[in-house]
């Protein structure tokens, strides 16, 4: 409920106590003036407090919420660092690749969200995917590389390892080209709105035209 409809609301409320106490219970036009103004103060105060309260309940939990995000994508960040300095130790070359394209395409993620914060609101899918990969490499490149761990590691389990990172490539890659097409429409609207006031300029001044 926006401040005018409080408002409006108060004055209709107001209005029809004034009526009913003048007409139907015959009180003293004083009276009623008073009982009038009072409902529309009383009314006015309570519903436009409940908007205010309401709007500064939704833009403090969505300021917490976008410095939550932010801390954690800083969180991330380093994690993307550490993920990096696993890669020369991964033997399946599939896997290697993959780890490296994910970590290519999570620091274009990242960057994106310093140019573009708005999109920092569209990341809790990313970064929970995301944060699964640092322990699976970890723990894959572990059992991979000790001797007396290596039996038990099975060519279907690398092949799982490598769809499953294939398949979280795809989908950063679709995130980074939502979040680029968003940009897009962002530039787009912006170079409309220029073009329209050049345009309008050159309406309400035909001379410049005329004179270029």
């Amino acid at each position: 409920m926006t401040p005018a409809t409080a408002e409006l609301l108060a004055g209709l409320a107001g209005a029809t106590v004034f009526l009913g106490a003048l007409i139907f219970a015959a009180l003293p036009v004083w009276l009623c003036l008073a009982l009038t103004v009072l409902i529309y103060l009383g009314l006015n105060l309570i519903l436009g407090g409940m908007f205010q309260n309401k709007v500064q309940e939704i833009m403090g939990g969505t300021a917490a919420s976008l410095a939550h995000l932010s801390a954690q994508i800083d969180a991330h960040r380093r994690e993307l660092v550490a993920l990096k300095k696993w890669i020369p130790s991964v033997p399946d070359a599939t896997i290697r690749n993959r780890v490296s394209a994910v970590c290519t395409l999570a620091e274009k993620i990242f960057d994106n969200f310093e140019k573009d914060p708005d999109d920092i609101r569209r990341a809790h899918r990313f970064l929970s995917q995301f944060d699964k990969v640092l322990p699976i490499v970890q723990d894959y490149v572990h059992l991979a590389s000790d001797r007396d761990r290596s039996k038990v590691l099975t060519q279907e389990d690398e092949q799982n390892i490598a769809q499953t990172l294939e398949a979280l490539e795809n989908n950063l890659r679709n995130a980074y080209q939502g979040f680029q097409e968003n940009n897009l429409r962002k530039l787009r609207m912006a170079t409309g709105t220029l073009k329209r006031m050049l345009e309008m300029d050159h309406s309400i001044n035909p001379s410049d035209r005329n004179e270029s």
